[in-house]
């Protein structure tokens, strides 16, 4: 995703052990992944660091690695809705964060 003068790339990763997805937003031109998890609003959960890490190294993306920023977002409201909560975050991210009208400060029924 390219616009106004950003460069940003959005990926949606799954963990299969947890059924968990979370969605990644790798900022290039500020050196920082933001991550969106919806079931871990307190920090990067270790497996999405090292996916993360993994993936900078197997594509030689950067060198050094960028930082790894958990990002505020709605949490889900039980365990089976990530999907949608990574679908809505994407959203809000390529509309302008915030022209949607997600309330990150609230949760929500996904």
């Amino acid at each position: 995703m390219a616009s106004s003068g950003r460069c940003s790339i959005i990926a949606p990763i799954h963990l299969a052990d947890k059924q968990h997805w979370v969605l990644l937003r790798f900022d290039r031109r500020n050196d920082v992944v933001h991550v969106y998890d919806s079931l871990s609003p307190t920090g990067v959960d270790g497996q999405v660091r090292a996916f993360i890490l993994l993936l900078i190294t197997t594509l030689a993306m950067h060198d050094p690695v960028p930082t790894i920023h958990n990002c505020h977002c709605p949490l889900q409201a039980d365990e089976g809705d990530s999907g949608i909560a990574v679908i809505v975050n994407a959203l809000n991210i390529m509309t302008g964060n915030g022209r949607l009208g997600v309330d990150s400060n609230k949760n929500y029924t996904l």
